[in-house]
């Protein structure tokens, strides 16, 4: 299945997706758009600004980080959700990334934490550590869009750290009428029981893989028709 989605694709793409993409693709002004695994708001100001007419929710469920997010975001169109997004409903451990990086704070490395556990991650960047583990809320992308009267979702932005499959499966109806699903991927496996970009498109039966970069990959829904 991954090859008959990839033939046609010019290659990987390097970088990321752009905001200027991103806005071309949505094709609207009154977007409504999720960003899952939000961080400290970087990425939200961008989307305020490309789209001051849409709709934004953006998920962080790291204290740490929502903390940054409250003193850096206050675009009246964005509510910041301080939720992990997964496969269940309740509590969940949350695995928090610490120590430093090349080019990066030299503490409080808040950028890789997960609600799964770490493995290969380990190895790839052993100055990033995850020795301390919280309970935070969780909930499925269904409930949550359930209880916030959310129908149509024109664009997900999801960096959610090795737990792509349990934002997946937790989100069956909402992706049904999700029109572009944007993704990190990575082929090993850095968290426990984390799933390939093979796996990710299997999975995402409504939808189809479109572009993909060194790290993320774009699927847009298939009764959106082709770009």
């Amino acid at each position: 299945m991954l090859k008959s989605a990839l033939h046609w694709l010019k290659g990987t793409r390097p970088g990321q997706i752009t905001f200027d993409e991103i806005k071309s693709w949505v094709g609207k002004e009154d977007a409504v758009i999720l960003e899952i695994g939000a961080n400290d708001g970087t990425d939200t100001k961008r989307f305020a600004e490309t789209f001051p007419q849409a709709r934004i929710f953006a998920f962080e469920p790291d204290p740490r980080a929502a903390e940054r997010w409250q003193a850096q975001v206050q675009s009246p169109n964005v509510t910041l959700v301080q939720t992990a997004i997964g496969n269940s409903n309740g509590t969940v451990t949350f695995h928090q990334s610490d120590g430093d990086v090349q080019d990066g704070p030299q503490t409080g490395w808040d950028l890789s934490g997960s609600i799964r556990a770490p493995k290969d991650h380990l190895k790839r960047h052993p100055h990033i550590n995850f020795d301390q583990t919280l309970d935070v809320p969780i909930s499925t992308l269904d409930r949550w869009a359930e209880d916030n009267n959310i129908g149509e979702i024109d664009f997900i932005w999801a960096d959610v750290q090795g737990a792509e499959n349990d934002l997946i499966l937790g989100a069956q109806k909402t992706l049904s009428r999700t029109r572009l699903f944007y993704t990190e991927y990575d082929n090993r496996e850095m968290y426990e029981g984390q799933w390939s970009l093979q796996t990710i498109s299997e999975n995402l039966k409504d939808h189809t893989l479109i572009a993909r970069w060194k790290n993320d990959a774009l699927f847009q829904l298939k009764s959106a028709g082709k770009r």
